[in-house]
């Protein structure tokens, strides 16, 4: 027997806003790692991917 479509349609809009909150928080932790392009404090270079 299958579920019902409602419990189902709620499962995939929660499993969406995680994985939403997920990249968002990532974006927001490599900007902060790495706020600008170019020389780096610790003789690194930072530069932007091309993908």
């Amino acid at each position: 027997m299958l579920p019902s479509t409602e419990p189902v349609a709620v499962a995939m809009v929660v499993i969406l806003g995680v994985i939403v909150a997920w990249d968002a928080w990532w974006l927001t932790r490599q900007h902060l790692d790495i706020p600008q392009f170019g020389p780096l404090a610790n003789n690194g270079f930072a530069w932007k991917s091309e993908r």
